[in-house]
């Protein structure tokens, strides 16, 4: 066969061939190609990669043409920042690499995204959800993931720690007591294993903050923590700092700062911790009480000391009486009435919210007569004798006032007026300095708050007298007692003994004596005058069973032995020595009742008493 034959053939051969398509180049293939690259699967390193190594990742891809080159997106894990772009060398489009460096973040990385192009230029992006094939005509088709990139994971050890720690929760208790040490605890992903502090703040009900801190502390460690007002403690902040000085502060608000001082990076992102889970809540503390006798009982100003919202109890002993109140900005005031006077009371308040109840406040009262009422020998410059009284704190506006009320020296009221409106005193009584002097002005004789003995009157400045007076009762000091012209004072002490002080005329005292014992039952004593007509004053006395005792003075700062003068007396709230209140002559004895009548009581001059005649309404006001 000739030369020019054989070529023909393999000229018609190849036609055929060609028609056939099994002599199509790879130009000619990939032009074809409109399917992207399918990703199978992925594989990281096996362990951790250091500075001057490289990391690598290898793909798996099936194509109908050549992979022309990939690359890869990997993002540190549960951080912000710290994102690494992994790309193929030529001709390896199978590996992914990228070298790591001292500059480089620490941590661990996951695959967010891959990328892979075909030699027909088809492109398939794959991220963790939707997988994104764009063909070289123009087409973009979008399909679920089916790979899973969360698999491999590349871990860089050695380079920069930018790794901020994270609280993962703080342990507390639901309550605690006040001003007790209580442990709290932390805990915290740190790669490091070890904090180099830690700053838990809390803000309590007074607004200040109370804070917990530590230095070089384990990531799971735990402190002490007092807190000293009542109410519920918010968690405001946590701030925790690694040794590398990447700092996260949690905010209550749901935010996070994430900062490195040193290198002068800051930034912010939400939290999902829920503050509210790591407040503490502390009961209430002691509650504040006032407590003081009545005639009947007694009046309680009760209230939290910090003034929140609490129920109060008040328990009283014997009697078994139970109040519960609520109080809220201030205190609330208490009256117990219908107890019996001369008996011992103790009570108990506590005060209790959804945090628990405070320990008990405790105190007891007797109930005695009151002492809020005395009548002066003269205070108006009359010759007449005048009323003063003392209206006790009772949780009115017209609390602490002294009224004076002048008399036309017939047992009826001329005039009132208010003398003072800041009487925060425990008691009046009845003074007077030269008792021979019939023309002298009366003065009066109280007892402060703080104990001190004041002489006053509307007329003189006042003068202390002495201190430490707080735990006398029944004081008067109207009439003298041991004969030498000046009035004497004469008091009950806690011990139950009946206490003369010896005054001089310019009203110093010189002397305490004690002229009697087993006086502390008697529910009211005072001195009265001269009541049997033997021209020494004397000492009357109410005892718990009602019985009026007339104990005659000798003139010389003695009583002698004592008579009954009356009965029934026990249901007054208040008996006091009334002069020569109707002009005739003779001592007179007044007494105000429960439901505030005053009575007087005329002497007969021989230590008698005559029936009780109306003078006044609404003095109860004075209890």
């Amino acid at each position: 066969m000739t030369s020019r034959s054989r070529l023909s053939r393999l000229a018609v051969l190849g036609a055929v061939l060609v028609t056939a398509g099994l002599g199509t180049t790879p130009a000619a293939l990939a032009a074809a190609d409109l399917t992207c690259p399918v990703l199978t699967s992925l594989t990281g390193p096996p362990g951790p990669v250091h500075p001057g190594e490289s990391a690598a990742i290898h793909l798996e891809v099936s194509d109908d043409v050549a992979v022309a080159r990939t690359g890869a997106t990997l993002r540190k894990v549960g951080e912000w920042g710290g994102a690494l772009w992994l790309a193929s060398a030529a001709g390896a489009p199978d590996l992914l690499r990228t070298e790591v460096t001292p500059t480089s973040f620490d941590g661990e990385y996951a695959v967010s995204s891959v990328e892979v192009r075909d030699a027909a230029g088809n492109l398939a992006v794959y991220d963790t959800t939707t997988t994104t094939c764009v063909t070289t005509d123009g087409r973009t088709v979008r399909t679920p993931t089916t790979v899973d990139l969360g698999s491999p994971r590349l871990h860089i050890a050695g380079a920069t720690d930018r790794t901020v720690p994270v609280l993962l929760g703080v342990d507390v208790p639901a309550t605690t007591d006040l001003d007790t040490a209580t442990t709290i605890g932390w805990h915290v992903s740190e790669a490091g294993g070890e904090l180099a502090s830690i700053r838990i703040v809390w803000r309590d009900p007074s607004t200040a903050e109370v804070v917990v801190s530590a230095q070089d502390v384990p990531v799971d460690g735990s402190g002490r923590l007092t807190l000293r007002h009542p109410g519920r403690s918010q968690l405001v902040s946590v701030r925790v700092t690694d040794r590398a000085g990447n700092t996260s502060l949690y905010w209550r608000e749901g935010v996070v700062d994430f900062s490195n001082p040193t290198e002068g990076w800051f930034i912010t992102r939400k939290h999902s911790l829920d503050f509210s889970q790591f407040d503490i809540g502390t009961p209430p503390r002691v509650p504040s009480v006032t407590a003081r006798a009545t005639p009947g009982g007694a009046l309680l100003s009760m209230g939290d000391s910090l003034g929140r919202a609490a129920t109060l109890r008040l328990s009283v002993e014997p009697g078994g009486i139970v109040r519960q109140v609520r109080v809220g900005q201030g205190s609330t005031l208490v009256r117990l009435d219908g107890l019996r006077k001369g008996v011992a009371y103790t009570w108990a308040v506590t005060a209790s919210d959804e945090y628990g109840t405070s320990p008990a406040r405790r105190g007891s009262f007797i109930p005695r007569m009151s002492t809020n009422i005395a009548v002066l020998s003269d205070v108006t410059d009359d010759r007449r004798p005048d009323v003063l009284a003392l209206r006790r704190w009772d949780g009115t506006d017209l609390s602490h006032t002294l009224r004076i009320y002048a008399t036309d020296g017939r047992s009826r009221f001329t005039e009132a007026w208010t003398e003072a409106t800041d009487a925060k005193w425990s008691s009046i009584a009845s003074a007077r300095r030269d008792s021979r002097n019939s023309s002298a002005l009366g003065t009066y004789v109280r007892v402060e708050k703080d104990g001190d003995l004041v002489e006053d009157s509307p007329w003189v400045r006042p003068v202390k007298l002495g201190s430490g007076w707080s735990s006398l009762r029944s004081l008067d000091g109207g009439f003298d007692l041991t004969g030498d012209g000046t009035g004497d004072i004469i008091a009950v002490a806690s011990d139950g003994n009946l206490r003369l002080y010896a005054r001089t005329l310019s009203g110093k005292v010189l002397r305490q004596n004690d002229i009697g014992t087993g006086w502390g039952s008697m529910l009211a004593v005072f001195s009265a005058g001269d009541l049997n007509g033997d021209r020494r004053n004397d000492v009357v006395a109410a005892d718990a069973a009602g019985r009026l005792w007339l104990y005659p003075g000798n003139g010389h700062g003695r009583v002698t032995a004592r008579r009954q003068i009356g009965s029934g007396w026990a249901g007054m709230g208040s008996i006091f020595a009334m002069r020569d209140f109707d002009g005739d002559g003779r001592a007179d004895v007044g007494a105000v009742a429960m439901d505030g009548r005053l009575l007087m009581y005329r002497g007969t001059g021989s230590g008698g008493l005559r029936p009780g005649v109306l003078v006044g309404t609404g003095w109860n006001m004075y209890f």
